[in-house]
């Protein structure tokens, strides 16, 4: 044996975490290394002739795996050979290999070469592994699924608390000042905790990746100017300065209105509650070439260095100590760059540090820049004008479709009843519910008949024929959905869901208008106003 031969045999044989067998053309033991012993358990002696299925296990034995590893080695030259194989005392091991030919000079086949290593350690982790990542998705699932049904239980007992301070709103005796600033206080915390509640479905739309948008041609200062208003009630108790700069003094751009008011609101909200009482807070808007640029700019206790690493990530709040915890959940900075990306935008927060404020920073596409971008779950969707569908929000009440799109209200804001609606079905399980929406309804003029479940829904509908149907979604005999499929099929009457449900894209198309619990009594009695 040639120098070069005598180095590669002393190597197979030395190789002690390989083994290597060669094999004749019949699949038999011809030869067998040190390594092969050390993790087959077999002796050379013992292993000498033996079938290369005796390493296989019984199932793959049953599969034919072997011989058509063999096959597919003598085809293309190798075949590889990862799998659990059997040693000597029974006990199965992992093995990446690999099953190579072996021809003579003349192309004549000899026998094969087996090449395997033990990664058992290696395969039990990675299966481990497996395992609790697949446990962690299952319980992201759970938790998901948990948050949405709850912010469902939660809106069902609040939508009757608000409507029904709303009904005080215009009982409660003008001068005494005790009943009317409990009344305002119950109204405020509602609020509150609907907001809570819209957070809790909003950490399940993020996770799961359905948010979608609504994209038409909007005015970015229209829009910060109505998110200003939302989040003014948390500025004036604070005694916060704002400052509203625009210039020029029209942004246009292509975007969902609603999302985009909300992402500029949570920076806003996330001001106020984190600046010290009687701070200041500036909103700045403006172009920087084809970019929309809104600056969110406050004086107060700043980020730290690591902090900013962290504050976009979900659940995050800054260490303010008890004296100065602002309450939330941590997740509007999070949902504000999320929209924000789906817009083709970007969220970025600067501070010089603890005690030096700190400043937030939107980039949003205007223009050719605009069309350039495809966010996922956007292509081919319609301006919201052109089709009833329901964007999803947070906050405040989804009001979508023909029924939205306007109010008419008296010198004194009450909305007023259109006069081509005096009839309405309220159908709703909860009697709490439908009984408080009932009382508003009849103070604001419209006729109205109640409905308890699906079959009494339709029983109703057909016979009454009202003039508009406000219809919950979780029902029992025949859910919502299946209730408004039948009315659609047989009447041309008017449909607006009133759910502690979140529109889904499929089935908001169903109704006219969808309202999400619980809607502020003012914004159901302006979507009926509008019906002409």
């Amino acid at each position: 044996m040639d120098p070069t031969g005598e180095l590669l045999a002393a190597w197979v044989d030395s190789a002690r975490d390989y083994a290597i067998i060669l094999l004749d053309p019949e699949g038999r033991v011809a030869s067998w290394n040190v390594g092969a012993e050390r993790i087959l358990g077999y002796s050379e002696s013992e292993a000498i002739g033996l079938s290369i299925e005796v390493f296989f296990t019984d199932e793959d034995r049953q599969k034919g795996v072997p011989r058509r590893e063999m096959s597919e080695a003598t085809a293309r030259g190798r075949a590889s050979d990862d799998r659990w194989h059997v040693r000597k005392d029974g006990s199965r091991f992992w093995c990446s290999g690999v099953l190579m030919r072996v021809r003579d000079e003349s192309g004549e086949l000899r026998g094969f070469v087996k090449v395997m290593r033990d990664l058992t350690e290696r395969k039990l982790m990675e299966e481990r592994l497996r395992a609790r990542t697949e446990e962690l998705v299952a319980v992201d699932r759970r938790r998901n699924e948990f948050l949405s049904m709850l912010s469902h239980e939660l809106r069902n007992p609040l939508a009757p608390i608000l409507t029904g301070v709303y009904i005080l709103r215009d009982l409660l005796p003008a001068g005494d000042s005790i009943a009317r600033e409990t009344r305002e206080m119950i109204e405020r915390q509602t609020i509150v905790l609907k907001r809570i509640v819209d957070d809790l479905l909003e950490v399940s739309r993020i996770s799961l990746n359905r948010i979608e948008l609504r994209i038409s041609s909007v005015d970015l200062v229209e829009i910060a100017a109505r998110a200003v208003e939302s989040v003014k009630p948390a500025i004036e108790t604070r005694r916060h300065t704002l400052t509203i700069t625009s210039d020029p003094p029209s942004i246009l751009l292509s975007g969902d209105p609603v999302r985009l008011e909300q992402a500029i609101a949570a920076l806003l909200s996330n001001a106020a509650k984190f600046t010290d009482p009687g701070g200041r807070i500036e909103l700045t808007l403006g172009l920087d070439g084809s970019t929309a640029v809104v600056e969110v700019r406050d004086d107060g206790p700043g980020l730290s260095p690591e902090m900013l690493a962290r504050v976009f990530d979900m659940f995050v709040q800054a260490d303010q100590g008890l004296a100065r915890s602002p309450g939330g959940l941590g997740i509007g900075l999070t949902l504000a760059r999320h929209l924000l990306r789906l817009h083709g935008g970007s969220l970025e927060g600067a501070s010089d540090g603890p005690g030096q404020g700190a400043v937030f920073t939107i980039r949003l596409p205007t223009g050719a820049a605009a069309e350039a971008w495809r966010a996922p779950g956007v292509d081919g969707q319609q301006d919201p004008s052109s089709r009833p569908a329901a964007p999803e929000r947070s906050e405040g009440p989804a009001s979508v479709g023909p029924l939205a799109v306007g109010s008419d209200t008296d010198a004194g804001g009450a909305a007023q009843a259109s006069p081509t609606i005096r009839r309405i079905l309220l159908v709703d399980d909860n009697l709490d519910a439908a009984r408080s929406a009932e009382i508003l309804l009849r103070q604001s003029g419209y006729a109205v008949e109640l409905a308890r479940d699906g079959q009494e829904a339709l029983q109703k509908a057909f016979r009454l024929r009202p003039d508009l149907v406000i219809l919950d979604v979780g029902l029992p005999t025949l859910d919502g959905y299946a209730v408004a499929r039948e009315l659609r099929r047989q009447t041309n009457i008017p449909l607006v869901a009133l759910s502690g449900y979140a529109p889904e894209e499929s089935t908001s198309l169903l109704f006219d208008a969808y309202l999400v619990k619980p809607v502020e009594p003012d914004e159901l009695v302006r979507v009926l106003a509008q019906r002409r």
